[in-house]
């Protein structure tokens, strides 16, 4: 379930209007072509670097934990900027990918060593994927196509404080048939799917809410 938010009449004219621009970017986003959506999100990442210097100072300072001592502040600086903009990239794609037909999902999206996958769901009870964090992790939870036929996938997301908005891009992800698990349910049912040989996405939803944690 999404975090408990309060129910005032701010808060959902706030969840409305948040609902319509999501909506209004989405329906614009599945029209163009990608590669155009792709570059548009791209430009908004170097705006948001360029003008919110708190997101800046929060991305670099991940950059420096992560790879501590191993390079210089102007690389991590650099680092950072290309960070900023394929997040951007990687938003914009996001809402591009959500509305197209399942048929077309294997336009955007292929499966490397997938006899891997296979042998691995053909000799063991479930299949657990970790997908990068930095790409379309919004598409991944409609490859349903691409397991073995009788497998179904599932995946975690991460609930949005946007009641509205969160019943909306929930109902998307689960349009293929996957199973979805909030961050929030017990991991019994999590194994309970693995033991049914399904197979498990950690993947997330949380894309379009910054107050998410």
């Amino acid at each position: 379930m999404p975090r408990k938010s309060h129910d005032t009449f701010t808060n959902r004219l706030k969840w409305r209007l948040e609902w319509l621009a999501y909506t209004c970017v989405e329906t614009v986003s599945g029209i163009l072509p990608g590669s155009l959506v792709f570059r548009m999100g791209e430009i908004l990442g170097a705006i948001i670097w360029c003008f919110v210097p708190i997101r800046r100072r929060i991305v670099l300072r991940n950059l420096r934990i992560a790879f501590h001592d191993q390079y210089d502040l102007p690389t991590l600086q650099r680092m950072a900027r290309e960070t900023m903009i394929r997040t951007g990239a990687n938003l914009f794609s996001a809402t591009h990918t959500a509305l197209l037909p399942a048929s077309r999902i294997h336009e955007v999206i292929s499966v490397e060593n997938q006899e891997l996958m296979e042998s691995a769901l053909k000799d063991s009870n479930g299949l657990v994927l970790l997908p990068s964090h930095m790409g379309n992790w919004e598409v991944l939870s409609r490859m349903n196509d691409m397991f073995p036929e009788g497998h179904q996938i599932g995946a975690f997301y991460r609930p949005l404080n946007n009641p509205i908005l969160n019943k909306r891009v929930v109902a998307q992800r689960a349009t293929d048939g996957s199973h979805l698990f909030s961050k929030h349910d017990s991991l019994h049912h999590v194994t309970g799917f693995c033991a049914k040989e399904e197979s498990l996405e950690f993947s997330q939803i949380s894309a379009w809410d910054g107050r998410a944690n």
